[in-house]
């Protein structure tokens, strides 16, 4: 298999791994000059690998920077393969096992967050991994994680289940319901996810003192372990995080990995000394409840005391002096506190050498949170100094949740909201290239925060992928090859080539190019080349020599041939309206085409144009029964038919 080559531009270098599925080469790719490696199935995957191939097809349309590109799937004497990008480095099972300690959180979070990004854009995409572990994970010399085998991935499109004789995924990390072998979606790769993110934190797999079957089996029925018991540095956000996603039924899971991709993003932020932007601002702070206490008038007491002291001078010569000081305490008209913040209410009425306490905490849609609804005494009520009145605190409106919203569409937001008692506020949009357009990117508070009835939640909605510019390379006078690598580099295509004489660029190399240097392009806009012919070589006719003159000879006079018709032209009007994606300064050509469809050799126009001039018309003296084709930046834009 060494040095044999495969499609005519594969040479195989040597094997880099050997597993149950797959010998997996390293390989050379002549077409496209680069290092690649190569899958060959054996065994049973070779036999069903009509199956994988289709789905290998599908996996090849992610564009991820944290997946493993899917470059090609081909059959070749029987055997089947797929190409995929080489990537130089550990996986992260054995980066995890050279390492003395656990990493650290952040560490942790940030790997976590990359790799929920690239399954929400497998998920987006309709392909499910189904075996995420850190053997599939492969690290490049930046220690950026990439996501690999995807050799039992399914594609959605149908329903995913798990063949009853064969259990996908590794034991260790698969979800209970990839183990019991029933239908599966994306919150199976949230699970598994979730076991990675505990094997980073802790240093080890959850039930890892069982075999592997056994601590498959406890799966189905016993919950992981908090994070905590194993590594109390973890944060309990985290900690929540983790558990969630490996909770042991998926309705109890993240209901997307995008939604758990926010959540690890906010503990990032929290542990970069940021406030996650879901964070509302802190409530008043409650108020300590007193209990009510038994309380007995004191002139019962007092009466009670005096009933016995009647019985005693003595005792009267005692209590009497006090009851006459208790008397003689001067009077103060209650200060009225409702509406107040308690912390006021209480400072007011002490200063007033009134006791306040408070009894009781009610839900009230008329005052705010820790503001006084009422109170044990009427207002300006005169009362002795040191007595006490009563206060009721409100605990604001009966709080609601707020749902999850991502992913939903502005009126499935604003219907979801209102079946909440909640309110939509301002709906604003973003580029994201792993939220499909229109849906829902983030939210102004999280989901699960509790607020006030009509609270108002905003919204931003995704414009989908930011569209690409480009760079347009200056390759005027380089040589023919080194132009067109230059351009191929840069993502511009070569629509056409022209060729012509010249006297001062060299033979082969660029005399003009469409597109200017250095402006930018969007994706997909294509580039014509003029190449020199070098200089023209004009060949000197040589001088017949002189005859004597010979007497005429009278022969009668051939019928003259009918010249071949001159072909007609014609006037044609050409227009063009820019639009918001065309380029400030755009280059317009029309190219000719005859009735067989044969291009002319020059542009019949070629002028660059700046969008501020607006719509352009002209017209042109072109030939009848021709196709006249107007490009924009590359950009066939329309036909128009000389008649």
């Amino acid at each position: 298999m060494i040095d044999s080559v495969l499609q005519d531009r594969y040479r195989i270098l040597k094997e880099v791994g050997n597993g149950g599925m797959a010998t997996v080469y390293l390989a050379y790719c002549s077409q496209l000059r680069r290092n690649v490696a190569i899958k060959k199935l054996k065994g049973k995957e070779n036999v069903r690998s009509e199956a994988l191939l289709d789905e290998a097809a599908a996996i090849a349309q992610l564009n991820h920077k944290n997946i493993v590109q899917v470059y090609d799937s081909f059959e070749e004497d029987g055997q089947r393969y797929i190409v995929m990008e080489y990537v130089e480095g550990p996986t992260l099972k054995d980066f995890l096992r050279s390492l003395p300690q656990p990493l650290k959180e952040k560490e942790i979070v940030a790997i976590g967050i990359k790799l929920a990004g690239a399954l929400q854009h497998a998920h987006s995409n309709g392909v499910i991994h189904r075996d995420v572990k850190p053997d599939n994970i492969m690290l490049t010399s930046e220690y950026e994680p990439k996501l690999t085998d995807f050799g039992i991935a399914k594609v959605t499109s149908d329903s995913t289940l798990v063949k009853n004789d064969e259990v996908m995924g590794s034991l260790r990390y698969a979800a209970p319901e990839q183990l019991k072998g029933i239908h599966m979606d994306a919150r199976s790769d949230i699970f598994s996810l979730g076991v990675v993110l505990y094997e980073l934190a802790t240093g080890e797999v959850p039930f890892s003192q069982d075999s592997p079957v056994t601590a498959a089996f406890r799966k189905l029925k016993e919950p992981i372990r908090p994070v905590r018991e194993k590594n109390p540095a973890i944060s309990s956000r985290l900690e929540h995080i983790i558990l969630r996603a490996t909770s042991i039924e998926p309705m109890k899971r993240y209901s997307s990995m995008l939604a758990m991709r926010r959540d690890l993003e906010g503990v990032y932020k929290m542990l970069s000394g940021e406030r996650p932007v879901s964070y509302r601002s802190q409530d008043p702070p409650t108020p300590v409840i007193v209990a009510e206490e038994d309380r007995r008038p004191t002139s019962v007491v007092f009466y009670v005391i005096l009933g016995v002291l009647l019985a005693s001078i003595t005792a009267l010569a005692i209590f009497v002096p006090k009851f006459q000081e208790r008397m003689a305490q001067p009077m103060t008209p209650a200060p009225y506190v409702v509406g107040m913040p308690y912390q006021d209410a209480m400072t007011i009425l002490n200063d007033s050498k009134i006791e306040a306490v408070i009894i009781q905490a009610r839900f009230s849609s008329e005052y705010p949170k820790g503001y006084v609804l009422d109170q044990s005494v009427a207002k300006d009520t005169m009362l002795r100094v040191s007595s006490r009145v009563e206060l009721i605190v409100s605990k604001g409106n009966e709080m609601v949740k707020v749902p999850d919203l991502l992913l939903l569409t502005a009126q499935q937001a604003q219907a979801k909201l209102e079946e909440e008692s909640l309110k939509l506020g301002s709906v604003t949009e973003e580029f994201d290239s792993e939220v499909p357009k229109d849906r829902v990117v983030s939210q102004s508070i999280g989901e699960g925060e509790d607020v006030a009835p009509d609270t108002t939640v905003d919204i931003v909605i995704s414009k989908g992928e930011e569209p690409v510019k480009l760079i347009v390379p200056d390759v005027v006078g380089k040589e023919i090859n080194e132009a067109t690598q230059m351009l191929n580099e840069a993502n511009i295509p070569i629509r056409g080539i022209n060729h012509e004489y010249s006297d001062t660029v060299e033979e082969l190399r660029i005399i003009r190019q469409s597109l200017p240097p250095t402006q930018e392009v969007p994706d997909g806009s294509g580039i014509y080349l003029v190449v020199s012919r070098g200089k023209e070589v004009i060949e000197e006719e040589p001088v017949p020599p002189v005859e004597e003159p010979k007497p005429p000879v009278e022969e009668p006079e051939p019928p003259a041939d009918t010249p071949p018709p001159a072909p007609s032209t014609t006037n044609l009007t050409f227009s063009y309206s820019p639009t918001e994606k065309t380029n400030d300064s755009y280059y317009m050509a029309i190219l000719a085409f005859d009735k067989n469809g044969k291009e002319s050799d020059e542009p019949t126009y070629a002028k660059t144009h700046e969008k501020s001039e607006g719509d352009v018309s002209f017209t042109l003296e072109v030939l009848s029964g021709y196709t006249y084709r107007l490009y924009v930046d590359g950009v066939a834009v329309k036909d128009y038919v000389a008649p």
